[in-house]
């Protein structure tokens, strides 16, 4: 940012009037990224993690107000202010430090590094529920969680909503809502709002954005409809649907918020978008429709589609629009409906400015052409991409609608436009700081958006499955995974088309992955959500009537548990879940076609995953797999249970896969599953409670197959209720005792059994080695780690725990022993005592 030196204090201008003057000229937004934040742009605003506190999810937000000048703005911690309050809280001064380093006597850039805080998630350990009954009111005061101010006297905030939206399931269904809330200062905040409940295991509502994708608002009234209007926010949703009548939906989270939206229950519909009459709004809209066409959506648009010729008409009424006026900046449909229009005027209104959308074409500039730097000083003029007649508007057939772009395919808003809406800010440019033509000499164009179109007209989808991570092509004749051959033909088939001309490899296969985020689905996510529980109970007993186990609380909680973590896992990938079910049992009864017979699709089945394999190689073969089995348990060696039980509780795995650019971070989406044809297998005895056993009779995996889907569809119904834990004393003690008795205790188990009695013991570490035949120093000098390894599994085996800083006998002395239960009631015991068994009388 170029430093404003004329800008310094001075007796003449007075502080006052150096203020205002600095707040008007100088940029807030380059001023923050100079201080080290990394803005995200959205049409006219800026976003980012706040610089004042840790925070993973955006709450920093950059704007102009109605006055012009830029303000900052978090919703996480509160603060908000301008350029002079940015500088004063980073830089640790006062307003007329402040003043000095914006004014040219300082250096405008961090006397330090930024500080970068490594921030958790903040929402960790909240479950969302279903909502409880009866609806939340505008007016009435509500009590709401805050996790972003978890430990400050704010975490829990009470006002009354002005407006209260409420988000429906396409059942109708209700899972959350978005609140209107007015500030003093004459901003609002609109915050996603759910029923959770926090890790002390209290029920509240609580701010909390709703799961990505995220659902339409108005979803539940699209039903079997063909058309669907959709416009930008909530309330504009509610206004226009009751005045015209037509099925108006819109989304959570303005214009950042589509790219987080599930667009796809508008596949295959005619859809109308009705935008905002400003910046934001259009470029809001373009993004809207290039995500609707890569659903298969024919999307048309209406209304204005050149914000710069906004009027100062507050009421803009429908006289007004067939006079040739336009409305002001910020007009919407909202607007429109509170004017007084009618149902027929607003029909009207929609079919005279009805026009397809399509994506911005591309276009070349010989360099002959191309301005020298030096112009771009003088360059202030704002142009936008479409543009649109008064006539246009007016005419009840409309002419098809110029577009500016063709005529200037560079046209940008000031030097930082070539950041798209949809992208990372990767640089704030100083005004002066490059040539006019920046986008083209960058090479900047929406080439992902004429492939995508191009690939639709040809009935190609890609999407990104989520579950796998790995692009998809899909046609009327199937799915087809994205491979070297399918990505030459589509190099050829582009190649062909363009007559010729050919784009890079590289510039394919970038394309190819940003239409595929965009359309991104998860195919397990997407079942669960599809089949419908009957209402009949099945996932407590499922082991007991499929797997022949024993009716037993802890197998039926342990039924309940496995399957709503599955479920858990594909909605919130990553969540904590420690255990692997293991099915012991005979040998050939079908076990693992049992485990199989639970995925609808046989591809979200594994059981090739290496025990002790790196991350890369997890990554790799745990991808598309959501049931994943380890087999025959029993061979493996203590140090290979070891790795199985490190492996069980990890959450994520970290890793570059192979021709991989950047590190991958995965969220497991998987559980785990182990068999076994033998009853003693846990060759680790220093605890194995991640280990759930069920001792199956018999297997059936034709029955599991038949009742596959209304098992799934009660855990689905039932998994945000459930801990996936066994939060019963009874149960854990219960665990750990068929644990116990899986467990491989070694060869000298019941040699000590019959040689040592039953009750509370101390015994020597020598008197235990001369049962099993080393009594002397001879002997004891030849023990190896084997020797010892057997004596410590046989004595935790029998309930004995090893004291290696000795215990204090009769005799006086200090040994190194084993002890069983209390050391008050612990007997000493040697094998040529004549101390009495347990249960004897001494005496």
């Amino acid at each position: 940012m170029d430093r404003i030196s004329q800008y310094a204090p001075s007796q003449a201008a007075g502080v006052s009037g150096c203020v205002e003057r600095l707040r008007r000229d100088v940029s807030l937004s380059s001023t923050a990224a100079q201080y080290g934040c990394k803005l995200t742009r959205s049409g006219q605003e800026f976003s980012a993690c706040c610089p004042f506190h840790a925070e993973d999810t955006p709450s920093f937000t950059i704007f102009a107000g109605q006055d012009g000048i830029e303000r900052f703005q978090c919703f996480g911690c509160g603060r908000k202010g301008d350029v002079l309050d940015l500088v004063q809280e980073v830089r640790g001064v006062d307003l007329q430090g402040a003043i000095r380093i914006l004014g040219g006597r300082d250096d405008i850039r961090p006397n330090v590094p930024a500080r970068h805080v490594q921030a958790g998630n903040i929402y960790e350990g909240l479950v969302p529920l279903p909502p409880p009954a009866g609806l939340l009111q505008a007016g009435r005061r509500i009590t709401l969680y805050n996790p972003k101010r978890r430990g400050t006297p704010s975490e829990w905030g009470t006002f009354a909503p002005s407006m209260v939206f409420p988000y429906r399931k396409a059942d109708g269904s209700l899972s959350g809502y978005v609140l209107r809330r007015d500030l003093p200062d004459g901003g609002k905040e609109t915050p996603m709002v759910m029923f959770v409940r926090l890790p002390d295991g209290k029920e509240t509502w609580s701010r909390f954005p709703f799961p990505k994708p995220r659902p339409l608002y108005g979803l539940e009234t699209i039903g079997d409809g063909k058309q669907v209007v959709i416009v930008e926010g909530e309330k504009c949703r509610d206004r226009l649907s009751q005045a015209s009548g037509r099925t108006v939906v819109s989304w959570p989270g303005g214009t950042q918020g589509a790219k987080h939206t599930d667009w796809s229950p508008l596949s295959g519909r005619h859809v109308l978008i009705w935008p905002d009459f400003d910046g934001p709004g259009l470029a809001a809209a373009d993004d809207i429709a290039a995500r609707l066409t890569a659903v298969g959506a024919h999307v048309q648009c209406v209304a204005f589609t050149d914000a710069a010729h906004g009027s100062d008409i507050e009421r803009y009424r429908f006289d007004d629009w067939r006079a040739g006026r336009f409305p002001r900046r910020g007009w919407d449909s909202a607007d429109a409906v509170d004017a007084g229009w009618t149902q027929s005027q607003l029909d009207a209104f929609m079919s005279a400015t009805l026009r397809d959308w399509r994506p911005e074409p591309l276009a070349e500039m010989p360099a002959a052409e191309m301005e020298p730097v030096s112009e771009m000083e003088e360059r202030r003029v704002v142009q936008f991409n479409r543009t649109i007649s008064v006539q246009a508007s007016i005419s009840a057939r409309p002419e098809p609608v110029p577009d500016a772009f063709a005529q200037d395919p560079y046209a940008f808003e000031g030097p930082d436009a070539f950041v798209q809406d949809d992208e990372p800010t990767r640089a704030i440019t100083p005004a002066g700081d490059a040539p006019r033509n920046f986008g083209r000499l960058m090479g900047i164009a929406r080439f992902d958006i004429e492939l995508e179109q191009w690939l639709v007209d040809r009935q190609w989808f890609i999407k990104l499955n989520l579950l796998s991570g790995e692009l998809e092509i899909h046609r009327d004749s199937g799915i087809v995974p994205m491979s070297d051959a399918r990505l030459a033909e589509i190099r050829f088939e582009l190649a062909r088309a363009a007559r010729g001309r050919e784009s890079s490899k590289d510039n394919i296969v970038d394309a190819l992955v940003l239409i595929g985020e965009r359309r991104a689905y998860h195919p397990v996510h997407d079942y669960l959500a599809r089949v419908k529980w009957d209402g009949k109970p099945r996932i407590d007993t499922w082991l007991v009537d499929y797997f022949g186990a024993e009716d037993s609380a802890l197998n039926r909680a342990f039924g309940r548990k496995i399957l709503c973590a599955a479920v858990r896992r594909v909605r919130h990938p990553g969540c904590k879940f420690d255990h692997m079910l293991v099915v012991e049992g005979p040998q050939d009864i079908g076990k693992s076609s049992a485990v199989l017979a639970l995925c609808h699709d046989g591809d979200w089945f594994t059981d090739q995953l290496e025990i002790g394999a790196d991350a890369k190689v997890t990554i790799e073969k745990t991808a598309g797999h959501w049931i994943l089995e380890m087999p025959e348990l029993d061979g493996l060696s203590r140090r290979d249970i070891n790795r199985v039980k490190s492996f069980i509780p990890a959450r994520k795995d970290v890793a570059r896969l192979s021709y991989g650019r950047f590190a991958t971070k995965r969220p497991r989406q998987f559980v785990l599953f182990g068999t076994t044809n033998e009853s003693r297998y846990l060759t680790d005895t220093t605890g194995n409670r991640r280990f759930w056993i069920v001792r199956a009779k018999a297997a059936d995996p034709t029955g599991i197959a038949a009742a596959r889907d209304q098992l799934w569809a009660e855990a689905a119904e039932r998994e945000a209720d459930e801990n996936l834990w066994l939060d019963d004393p009874a149960l854990r003690n219960a665990a750990a005792g068929v644990a116990h008795e899986a467990s491989d205790f070694g060869p000298w188990l019941e040699i000590l059994r019959e040689r040592i009695p039953e009750g509370p013991l101390k015994i020597k570490a020598t008197d235990a080695w001369k049962l099993v035949g080393f009594d002397g120093p001879e002997t004891i000098n030849k023990l190896t780690k084997a020797h010892h390894a057997h004596m410590r599994a046989a004595m935790v085996g029998l309930g004995f725990e090893k004291k290696d800083k000795g215990i204090r006998f009769r005799d006086g002395e200090r040994k190194t022993a084993y002890l069983r239960g209390d050391p008050d009631d612990a007997r000493e015991w040697s094998p040529h005592s004549h101390a009495p068994a347990y249960g004897d009388d001494p005496f």
